[in-house]
């Protein structure tokens, strides 16, 4: 009897050649991030509460500190550009929005509001929500988007929310935009009422999501009141502690009759930071830029997006440190610094012949500028 000794082919198999050798991997230190420990690129959430908790303002507000760059509740962020599905309230959102980016030119803040209703079981709505998303993300600038979905029951067609199925399929194509479309897909929902701890119908829905988020009144009474945002379940990270609310009246000015107008706003009770320590080894990516090259480049963009806007204007450098990105939040706690950080990425773009200055305005040269880019026509602003 003959016995064959020759080697099976490793390209055969169920694997066929996908196989890796765990014993050659090292965990990524520096993991691509939308908000630092909460939200990662290619995820999809779930945010629930009861109704009338603040859970549009508070998502509101955050989406326009990420469209700024800038952190929020002490949480370090990306600037990222917000894709916000809103049939129920568009309107509500902008003004929930507002306290935040009043004063900031749309030119630079690329932050959407769609009030089409959106049907996660219909895959033309899909591929045209990865198609949208991809678009605005060259428009913005931007390596990451967040998509929200305000609320979960407006988007699923005609299905019923306790079908396993049904919700299996929305989350499954939710996946497929966060992976296709390089974002983070949060879903608004409320909870249920006989168990206010997790998201009302089926269950397959928060279990199929990577992270979810309970927002509730405190138990205890307290003189102002608060909301809790607690993560409950985070997929790739540690489970963070909750950050507290207090939702606001922010005056916007005056009706014909004299009376004040307000809109909802947002406010951190607390400042959350980072109190990781980098390890001892040599298992740390690279930086690829220092910090001084990567704010050259936030505030080139900065001035990019406003020259496009009207080539001809001047800037102040009190816009210009508002409208500064990511890349400056580390300088963003003390005026001074900020001011100092701006100041000395402008001079650099000065010596290197991209930006004019005229006393203590700045504006781009216009052969720096570069064709006008409009991938995201049909993305509206």
């Amino acid at each position: 009897m003959t016995t064959s000794n020759t080697q099976s082919n490793a390209a055969t198999g169920f694997a066929d050649g996908s196989a890796s050798n765990a014993a050659a991997h090292k965990p990524d230190l520096d993991k691509k991030y939308i908000v630092k420990h909460w939200l990662q690129p290619g995820h999809v959430g779930m945010l629930a509460a009861p109704p009338a908790h603040g859970k549009t303002a508070i998502v509101a507000a955050l989406c326009a500190n990420l469209a700024l760059g800038h952190s929020f509740a002490g949480l370090n962020v990306r600037r990222t550009a917000i894709y916000y599905l809103a049939p129920e309230d568009p309107v509500g959102v902008k003004d929930r929005a507002y306290p935040y980016l009043s004063g900031a030119p749309a030119a630079t803040t690329h932050f959407y509001v769609v009030d089409k209703t959106p049907d996660f079981l219909d895959e033309q709505h899909i591929e045209g929500i990865i198609e949208d998303v991809v678009k605005m993300k060259v428009r913005a600038q931007t390596e990451t988007a967040l998509v929200v979905v305000d609320t979960t029951n407006l988007s699923i067609g005609n299905a019923d929310e306790n079908s396993s199925s049904a919700m299996g399929v929305v989350m499954l194509n939710a996946h497929r935009i966060a992976r296709e479309a390089g974002c983070y897909v949060l879903f608004i929902h409320h909870t249920s009422h006989a168990d206010s701890s997790r998201g009302r119908g089926s269950s397959a829905f928060g279990a199929n999501a990577d992270d979810t988020f309970l927002l509730q009144r405190p138990k205890q009474d307290t003189a102002e009141k608060t909301v809790l945002l607690t993560p409950t379940k985070q997929k790739g990270v540690q489970l963070q502690s909750a950050i507290s609310f207090r939702i606001d009246a922010f005056k916007v000015g005056q009706d014909s009759e004299g009376d004040d107008v307000t809109v909802p706003m947002a406010v951190p009770l607390e400042s959350k930071t980072d109190t990781s320590v980098a390890p001892a080894n040599s298992n740390r990516a690279p930086q690829v830029k220092s910090s001084g090259e990567a704010r050259k480049e936030d505030m080139l963009r900065v001035l990019t997006e406003l020259h496009h806007e009207n080539p001809e204007a001047w800037h102040e450098v009190k816009l210009l440190q508002r409208l500064a990105g990511d890349s400056f939040n580390s300088s963003r706690k003390k005026a001074d610094s900020l001011r100092v950080a701006v100041n000395r990425a402008l001079a650099l773009l000065v010596e290197a012949g991209k930006v004019e200055a005229n006393e203590r305005r700045f504006r781009l040269l216009g052969e720096a500028a570069g064709p006008v880019d409009e991938p995201g026509q049909h993305v509206s602003d």
